[in-house]
């Protein structure tokens, strides 16, 4: 096989596995693990998540880079991690209740892990 398709192959195989880019979940809020929003106290633009680590730069971020304000999450057993910078790096905010004020972390928001409690990054 060409090195240059074995290449191309490894690199859309990455992009595909779960763990480095989750996938969008179903607008359906009852099968969502979080709702994040971009207003404090669970109002404005709002969008939902699944297990995984999303990063604005990656996927679709709603409500926005820099633009969530509070997180409700759905189902018991999970946490969250929001990340101040892409890529899960810099300030970070770990909770397992949901928060109507993310507050260091207000509208600063670039990259989030949804994870079960227990689970490894």
């Amino acid at each position: 096989m060409d090195r240059r398709l074995q290449i191309k192959r490894a690199v859309a195989k990455a992009r595909a596995t779960p763990k480095i880019v989750s996938k969008p979940v179903p607008q359906n809020k009852s099968n969502s693990i979080i709702t994040v929003y971009e207003h404090k106290n669970f109002k404005g633009r709002s969008d939902d998540y699944n297990v995984g680590r999303w990063n604005y730069n990656i996927v679709k971020f709603h409500p926005g880079n820099d633009k969530i304000s509070s997180v409700k999450i759905n189902r018991p057993g999970y946490e969250v991690i929001l990340y101040d910078n892409a890529n899960f790096t810099g300030n970070f905010l770990k909770f397992k209740n949901s928060l109507s004020d993310v507050g260091k972390l207000n509208d600063k928001t670039s990259s989030l892990i949804v994870r079960k409690i227990d689970e490894g990054i």
